[in-house]
């Protein structure tokens, strides 16, 4: 019974990823104006929607992109398979120009029976010339937990809960949080200053996804000129 419900599994993951590659070629063929269109799919127990990049003068690369999120989707579709659990994804483009495009993908899963579900963040950011990540070395100055922890106690580094709803209180902020760098994040603009978001998604169930946002001065000279 058990081998059973995996070849189940096994295909049903077969038959998501060919609909998903029909489904991404299908909106990219109703491309208009905007550079990046919102694909939906709702197989049995799941509610997943995520961005195609289009329209862009790099082609190579808009397909290097979209691969690379098709991938994660994918990814997510098969975890659930394995768990047996009901997920729902949904996706914030933080910022694009005509050089980067930086986006958070948010995944919510739950299993029946358990007291609550769990979410899942992936926070990356494309170099719309080539197609490839740009890591968060790459986008920040070098950042050590022991240089983050004081900056979240004294207010410089804000947090925010409910998935960057609500600010949280430096003392409400779990310490174990900040015992490591997340290496998922995302880049976006205030007040006209490029900032950047530090995605945590192990906080307690209460707080739902929390963000660490970074003013300009910790982005490198190279991400704040190409955010100009």
């Amino acid at each position: 019974m058990f081998v059973w419900r995996r070849i189940v599994g096994f295909l049903f993951v077969g038959i998501l990823v060919i609909s998903m590659g029909w489904g991404m070629r299908a909106a990219q063929a109703a491309v208009f104006s905007s550079e990046v269109s919102g694909q939906r799919l709702q197989p049995s127990g799941m509610d997943l929607t995520y961005p195609v990049l289009f329209g862009h003068k790099h082609a190579a690369a808009d397909e290097k992109i979209n691969a690379d999120i098709y991938a994660y989707v994918v990814a997510q579709c098969q975890l659930a398979v394995q768990k047996k659990a009901h997920i729902r994804m949904n996706y914030i483009i933080h910022y694009e120009n005509a050089q980067i495009l930086s986006l958070q993908l948010t995944t919510y899963s739950y299993v029946s029976g358990t007291a609550h579900g769990e979410y899942m963040v992936h926070g990356v950011v494309y170099d719309k010339s080539d197609g490839e990540r740009i890591p968060l070395t790459a986008a920040l100055e070098p950042l050590s937990p022991a240089a983050l922890q004081p900056m979240v106690m004294s207010g410089e580094a804000r947090v925010f809960a409910a998935d960057g709803a609500k600010r949280l209180l430096p003392e409400r902020v779990p310490g174990y949080l900040l015992d490591t760098v997340p290496a998922d994040y995302y880049l976006d603009m205030e007040n006209g200053e490029p900032v950047a978001g530090l995605l945590l998604a192990d906080a307690p169930h209460a707080l739902g996804l929390l963000h660490i946002l970074l003013p300009a001065r910790f982005l490198t000279k190279d991400i704040r000129e190409r955010m100009d």
